[in-house]
């Protein structure tokens, strides 16, 4: 578009832009753009699922549910020049003393020392077909076993799910970026960190063709609009 935006403004290196439509036939063809294809919801299961039953609770108490019959929604096409997905990784703590992570993962991975290099790393995973062990003392790649993760979605995420549920009690706290995970690890702020590879669109639209959901925090997208740029009201 030639036209000035609503606003702009930059946030975390990131620049937003918010343009205001009000033609009407241009509002039409984007609402038939859409209306023509499947939308498949790659993020925000839940926040879905809550306004439904939101827009319920109004219908059940008004007879209608005057604006929550609509709910506020970032569409973008699905294809990887149009969206970057990212993977959320995992910081482990509140194991016991001495527990060894690399004995109790062997049964679902093969496993082997990994070295950080200057090249990018979630990209190296995706060349070598697995997740990294970060513990103090170094780091392991972790190869999934087929035997033993078969039964499981194909996803970082649920094998490794499939792994942690062998263990002890222990912390879980999700976390983007491989430094951030490094730090925390080097730090002793966690005793272990798992670093993920990022899920494919693929893989995305398999699973909702599949009728199932995404696993929580399984996926980081963007573009990813700031909150807060846009408010509706459904009083």
């Amino acid at each position: 578009t030639t036209e000035d935006p609503l606003c702009r403004f930059e946030a975390d290196g990131v620049t937003h832009s918010v343009w205001r439509i009000t033609d009407t036939a241009r509002i039409d063809a984007i609402r038939t753009a859409i209306g023509s294809a499947p939308i498949v919801i790659a993020d925000g299961h839940h926040r879905y699922e809550t306004s439904l039953a939101y827009r319920d609770e109004r219908r059940a108490s008004d007879g209608d549910g005057g604006a929550a019959d609509a709910v506020m929604t970032f569409v973008v096409e699905l294809v990887e020049d149009e969206l970057d997905v990212g993977p959320i990784h995992r910081l482990l703590s509140a194991l016991p003393d001495g527990f060894d992570l690399l004995e109790a993962f062997e049964p679902f991975f093969d496993i082997e020392a990994f070295v950080f290099t200057d090249a990018p790393t979630v990209r190296r995973l995706q060349e070598l077909g697995g997740l990294v062990l970060v513990v103090p003392e170094g780091a392991w790649l972790l190869r999934p076993r087929p035997e033993t993760i078969a039964a499981t979605r194909d996803l970082d995420s649920s094998r490794l799910d499939l792994a942690l549920a062998s263990l002890p009690d222990h912390a879980l706290v999700y976390q983007h970026g491989v430094e951030h995970i490094r730090a925390a690890v080097d730090s002793g702020a966690a005793q272990a960190g798992v670093l993920l590879r990022p899920v494919t669109i693929d893989q995305i639209i398999a699973i909702a063709e599949g009728g199932e959901k995404m696993p929580p925090k399984s996926t980081f997208f963007a573009p990813k609009p700031r909150t807060g740029v846009v408010f509706r009201s459904i009083d």
